[in-house]
């Protein structure tokens, strides 16, 4: 520690570490790395990569300065197996690695991985840290180099943040496990819908289904799908992915209806191959829905079951009118005009 950190590097190190240690979301975790970690390595790029190992693929990237090659994710996953540290990582015993002492200059430049991604982005050497299973996912990160070679105390800055990296990422993972992610927990006005790696919806849960009728009117039967103007925004976001910027950096969709707002965010799916779509519906003007009030949640409820207003005052014990006042109430805080928009809204 003394050779390799200096008084005030050491200072800037301990502000580093407790970044990192902050509870947040792999998405931020990722985006604190990619500030931070050329302080102390000089680069001209940070990144921090997702691997699936046992297909050679890149699954996602994300980096401090975004790479210019358009779709450049998939221009390297069509050459990644070209890599010179593919198997050294997959065989393990070195805690970093650097390009640059695995291949000559002249078989990396050779390389159509080289001549078609990297190199147009000035990337002549690497130096790395990686995390995870070498035989199925793996998270490496690291700096680039547009000139070739990296030193020891490099080297030595990378080993000391490995178990840093290691457990800070742990904390990333526990964090999205309980469901508290840099926007809050997930709320009665929140849904998520895994997609694949090329976009398309595992599954459409039915409040989606209604989320879709009430801010895509026009597209009738056919917005129970992905309706074309959510299709196109993803393609859009994707395409950001693909040349590493994070998440966070990529601009919701927000679809503005009579009363309310959807607003729509993609993520990575991390450590599994796909997106996370995020759905969220507000007031317009850009606050979160209200809550209801007890009594509100229970007409709603009885609602969704079909009940009459004459039944839920049975139910419930009280004057229709009340209920009906109830429902107006309700009907306002979903942002929606009728009894079936909002058992469907009800959903999110």
């Amino acid at each position: 520690m003394d050779s390799t950190f200096d008084g005030k590097a050491l200072a800037r190190m301990g502000e580093f570490l407790r970044e990192l240690y902050v509870l947040r979301d792999v998405d931020g975790l990722y985006a604190t790395i990619c500030r931070g970690l050329a302080d102390f390595v000089p680069g001209e790029n940070v990144f921090v990569g997702e691997h699936d190992m046992e297909r050679t693929l890149v699954t996602g990237c994300v980096v401090r300065h975004v790479f210019e090659t358009p779709d450049f994710i998939t221009v390297v996953n069509q050459c990644a197996g070209q890599h010179p540290l593919w198997e050294p990582i997959r065989t393990g015993g070195q805690a970093v690695r650097v390009l640059s002492e695995h291949a000559s200059a002249r078989r990396w430049e050779n390389t159509r991985l080289y001549k078609e991604a990297l190199g147009l982005e000035g990337v002549r050497d690497h130096i790395s840290v990686e995390f995870g299973n070498r035989t199925a996912r793996l998270t490496s990160i690291g700096i680039f180099r547009d000139r070739r070679g990296f030193g020891r105390r490099d080297e030595n800055v990378m080993a000391f943040l490995i178990p840093h990296f290691e457990q800070a990422l742990a904390n990333a993972r526990m964090v999205e496990a309980v469901g508290l992610t840099d926007a809050g927990p997930v709320s009665e006005q929140s849904r998520h819908i895994l997609l694949d790696e090329t976009g398309r919806p595992l599954e459409i849960p039915k409040a989606v289904e209604g989320c879709w009728r009430a801010f895509f009117p026009k597209e009738g039967r056919a917005s129970v799908e992905t309706p074309e103007a959510v299709r196109d925004w993803l393609v859009f976001a994707r395409g950001l992915f693909d040349r590493g910027v994070l998440p966070t950096a990529v601009r919701p969709l927000v679809v503005s209806g009579p009363n309310s707002c959807l607003e729509l965010r993609l993520t990575r799916r991390h450590f599994a191959p796909g997106y996370v779509l995020l759905m969220s519906v507000r007031p317009q003007g850009g606050g979160r829905v209200p809550r209801l009030t007890p009594r509100e949640r229970e007409v709603l409820h009885w609602v969704r079951e079909g009940k009459t207003n004459e039944e839920i005052a049975l139910i419930l014990a009280c004057k229709v009118t009340s209920v009906k006042t109830h429902l107006k109430h309700i009907f306002r805080k979903l942002g929606v005009d009728n009894r079936t928009a909002a058992a469907r809204m009800s959903g999110l």
